[in-house]
């Protein structure tokens, strides 16, 4: 019965033995993946800033590059705008009026 009870003993040493082990292999399969994924996300953070980048030497690029971009000049090309469309309602209010006078009517 002592051979048992120290076999049932050596067996459960064993066990946690391994469990152990097993834990320690988790916990280094977590730390790698948890490092992967860091190592992923600052790759994608540099992609990001790398492309805002670009866009933003872009953009100043074509604002400086093009006239209609600026804003002064769009104001002024939707006053010029609204100047003309109010001209062209008053031609056509003045074009749309009787010429008849009432004394001319028997």
């Amino acid at each position: 019965m002592d051979g048992i009870k120290r076999r049932a003993v050596q067996v459960l040493k064993q066990k946690r033995m391994y469990e152990g082990q097993r834990d320690q292999m988790y916990q280094q399969q977590f730390n790698v993946e948890q490092t992967r994924f860091t190592v992923d996300s600052i790759q994608d953070t540099v992609t990001t800033v790398q492309a805002t980048t670009a866009a933003n030497k872009e953009m100043k690029k074509l604002m400086k590059k093009n006239k209609e971009l600026d804003i002064n000049y769009i104001d002024n090309m939707q006053d010029d705008m609204f100047d003309m469309m109010d001209m062209a309602n008053e031609i056509n209010d003045a074009m749309g009026r009787s010429r008849l006078c009432l004394e001319d009517i028997d």
